[in-house]
């Protein structure tokens, strides 16, 4: 079994490749500032991303991906082909929608707040005069196993995000001329349209974006 394993799927990136030959995408870089191009066989992993060591076995948890990256790519195709959303049938469309659920729990940028959590909490802490020493704190940061044991977990909010967007108003966009999508480590974003409120995705106004 591959020990690299994508939190975006190939058959996902090939839509972004360079030239259209679904080889290589270009990567921008947010901390070096540079853009270079990856293969998409590089691009969108981590080693061991999915891999659980327990009692010093590792356990893959890679191959649950497996099925809903095959379904990713047919959905792509017949988007694609159609460059329309109208031939879905309710089926298909409870299928993209389930899709995206797992796109957006499986990223980095989920497992990266639990650590997050684990700040907010300290400095809440301190707020209220509650100082937690550096070891406290550390005590309490999240071990890279206890991540991928949340984010594993977190996979069971597949079926409520689904019927959540599924609930939304669905619109395929199409970029115009020279313009067009990029897309992140981070496939789909999710915003409030209303000042000031609320960003959950179920939250009234939240408007989700997601780049095929």
């Amino acid at each position: 079994m591959s020990k690299k394993h994508h939190y975006v799927p190939r058959g996902y990136l090939r839509y972004f490749s360079i030239g259209g030959k679904r080889r290589q995408v270009f990567t921008f870089d947010k901390f070096r500032g540079s853009a270079y191009p990856v293969n998409i066989a590089d691009a969108g992993c981590e080693n061991y991303f999915n891999t659980l060591v327990v009692a010093g076995q590792r356990i893959a948890f890679e191959p649950m991906f497996n099925l809903p990256d095959d379904a990713l790519a047919r959905v792509l195709r017949g988007i694609h082909e159609h460059e329309s959303i109208q031939h879905l049938s309710g089926e298909e469309q409870e299928l993209v929608a389930m899709l995206a659920a797992v796109q957006f729990l499986r990223t980095k940028t989920i497992r990266q707040s639990h650590e997050d959590m684990q700040r907010l909490m300290v400095g809440e802490l301190a707020k209220r005069g509650l100082a937690v020493s550096p070891d406290e704190a550390a005590a309490m940061k999240p071990s890279a196993e206890d991540l991928k044991i949340a984010a594993l977990q977190g996979m069971q909010m597949v079926p409520k995000l689904t019927k959540i967007l599924l609930e939304k108003d669905w619109t395929l966009m199409r970029a115009v001329g020279s313009d067009c999508f990029t897309t992140s480590d981070t496939p789909i974003a999710h915003k409030s349209a209303i000042p000031l409120g609320a960003s959950g995705l179920a939250s009234p106004g939240v408007e989700v974006a997601w780049p095929l």
